[in-house]
């Protein structure tokens, strides 16, 4: 038997000789119907924002799988997702067969699904670069994650995976990679450019083991890091004093630097002897 209302219900129950009526009273909670549930949008770039929204008659609760426990919520899935509703109707009668308040739940699920898409990564490779002002250097994409990508660089050029490119003064570039559907990934890297301050082409730095100068003039010696640094880029030659140089850690040079060695005497006279300067 169906029942469609709360209220008593009669069950008889006859023989040839009687009939006999039972009662129960009978809670009916009106089950909710959905009508539909949406994802919007349905596809998406990882981490995007998707709104959830569940239509539904006869509901009063509401819960989503993730978490949310209204008929409208909103969700950033990094990963494709299926989102999954409960709707119930929770009523709460007196019942005065048991003399007592009854509830009672019904309940209907549905679901919608949303497409997630991966964003590039991207990297730039080399990741840095120093180098003389004037000298060029190919900076090239690498990415995952992306068929038929689009390039848009800080610089102004589109559409190119690598680009070529001669700063005058250090500058960062940025590259944005897009997909079709447009998931972007970008990143950046900077490119140092020496700053030759005021050395000319053929200056001479002049070193000492000892030396904390300018390396300006020969009574003036700097001390040999120091000097590759001012020598960088400037086609300068240095002049080292005989003597054992300790350098301890890599140094970074970017461009090819003349040196000299064996010099005494205020660097008028100058050794051949092998091991009179020593580079360690």
């Amino acid at each position: 038997a169906t029942t469609a209302m709360t209220g008593w219900y009669e069950l008889q129950i006859s023989t040839p000789s009687r009939t006999n009526s039972f009662y129960t009273y009978v809670i009916v909670t009106p089950k909710p119907t959905i009508a539909s549930v949406s994802a919007t949008p349905s596809e998406i770039c990882s981490g995007d924002l998707v709104q959830l929204s569940v239509s539904a008659s006869n509901a009063n609760a509401y819960a989503w799988s993730n978490g949310a426990n209204a008929p409208n919520t909103s969700d950033n899935p990094t990963s494709s997702t299926r989102y999954y509703v409960t709707v119930s109707n929770t009523t709460t009668v007196y019942n005065p067969q048991t003399s007592s308040n009854v509830t009672n739940t019904c309940s209907e699920i549905s679901s919608a699904y949303v497409t997630s898409y991966p964003s590039p990564t991207v990297a730039i490779q080399p990741g840095y670069v120093r180098l003389c002002a004037g000298t060029d250097v190919t900076l090239s994409t690498v990415v995952s994650n992306c068929n038929n990508c689009q390039y848009s660089w800080s610089n102004g050029i589109t559409n190119m995976a690598e680009i070529n490119v001669s700063p005058d003064n250090s500058t960062t570039y940025h590259v944005t990679v897009s997909t079709p559907l447009g998931c972007s990934g970008e990143t950046e890297m900077t490119v140092d450019v020496i700053d030759v301050n005021s050395m000319n082409d053929c200056n001479v730095v002049y070193v000492d083991v000892n030396g904390n100068g300018s390396g300006m003039t020969p009574s003036d010696p700097t001390d040999i890091v120091s000097a590759l640094s001012m020598s960088e880029c400037s086609g300068a030659i240095i002049r080292m004093a005989e003597g054992i140089y300790e350098i301890d850690y890599p140094l970074d040079l970017v461009s090819n630097i003349t040196i000299e060695g064996g010099y005494f005497v205020n660097f008028n006279k100058k050794k051949s002897t092998a091991g009179a300067t020593t580079i360690r």
